[in-house]
């Protein structure tokens, strides 16, 4: 029988699968029901895995959740690239949401995190790189009311896409953003 060459241990790697997956669940059964075992599970890690890198279950839901504002900033700059090259400010704003929207896991990890950063304050800075992220794109067409009024508006719609799985139209959603622009 021949010898089986040793796996090469990759930490990162690992701590990454475990955080994927625990994005995935969060995703699919929320904060609450994202426990080490069954994280360990889609993973396909040992459960010492996941207790390993994360010793408590809001320890691996905060990196998760942390992870995923990684992709909020790059949705973020993209927006604002897009925004830059717009002529029709609300129409292109419009047309990403609607992108934004069809992306159903990432929209509902964003409502599992507002959701657990009103029972955790630590959370709260991870729920405020999206807000204010948002406001400071929308910062060069809009004065501060206005640019906060349309990120309301954008979770406002984003939660009733996750909470009804039907999606506003991008002429909806561009009605309402030039009403809420000056």
């Amino acid at each position: 029988m021949a010898a089986r060459k040793p796996r090469k241990r990759d930490p990162e790697a690992r701590r990454g699968l475990i955080l994927d997956a625990a994005r995935e669940l969060i995703a699919e059964v929320g904060t609450e029901r994202a426990s080490h075992r069954a994280i360990a599970k889609r993973a396909g890690v040992p459960l010492g895995s996941t207790t390993q890198y994360f010793p408590t279950r809001g320890d691996l839901v905060a990196a998760a959740l942390a992870r995923t504002t990684d992709d909020w900033r790059r949705e973020l700059a993209s927006w604002q690239a897009a925004l830059e090259e717009s002529e029709a400010i609300p129409a292109t704003l419009a047309a990403l949401l609607c992108e934004y929207l069809a992306n159903q896991d990432l929209t509902r990890i964003e409502t599992e995190l507002y959701l657990a950063a009103s029972r955790d304050p630590a959370l709260l800075p991870l729920a405020h790189q999206w807000l204010d992220g948002l406001a400071a794109v929308l910062a060069p067409w809009a004065d501060a009311e206005s640019a906060a009024a349309v990120a309301a508006f954008i979770d406002g719609a984003t939660l009733q896409a996750v909470v009804t799985g039907i999606r506003p139209s991008a002429e909806f959603l561009e009605l309402a953003i030039t009403r809420l622009l000056p």
